[in-house]
C-alpha cells in the first residue's frame, strides 16, 4: 500500500466516525425520525459504549451485530486500496456483502 492510499484511508476512517458521532449526538437517526420505525443500525452507538465499558451482555442487548461495526467500517475504507490486490479485494467484497446480509436479516427478525 502506498503512503497516499494509507493517507486517504485513515482520512476516510476519521471523517466517516465523526459525521457519524456528530449526527448521532446531535440529530439521532434520520429513518428513525422520518418513519418511526427503527433502523438496522439502532443501538450500535450504545452497544460500542456499553462494550468499550466492559458491559458485553448489554451490548448485545442494544445490537447483537454491533461487533461489525469497526470491520465494516475498515473494509469500506480499504475498498480501494485493495483493488490492485485481486484476491484481498475479492474477499474484502464478500465480507462486506456478508456482514450486510446479516445486518439486514437481524433487522427484520428484529421488526417481526
Amino acid at each position: 500500500m502506498n503512503k497516499r492510499a494509507a493517507v486517504r484511508a485513515a482520512v476516510s476512517v476519521i471523517i466517516i466516525v465523526a459525521a457519524v458521532a456528530i449526527f448521532t449526538f446531535t440529530v439521532g437517526c434520520p429513518i428513525k425520525r422520518l418513519t418511526g420505525f427503527d433502523c438496522p443500525f439502532c443501538g450500535m452507538t450504545r452497544a460500542h459504549l456499553a462494550f468499550f465499558s466492559g458491559r458485553f451482555a448489554e451490548a448485545m442487548e442494544y445490537n447483537e451485530l454491533f461487533f461489525l461495526g469497526v470491520p465494516v467500517l475498515c473494509g469500506i475504507a480499504l475498498i480501494d486500496t485493495l483493488r490492485g490486490h485481486r484476491k484481498l479485494f475479492i474477499a474484502d467484497i464478500v465480507f462486506l456483502l456478508c456482514a450486510f446480509c446479516a445486518i439486514i436479516v437481524r433487522y427484520i427478525i428484529h421488526m417481526i
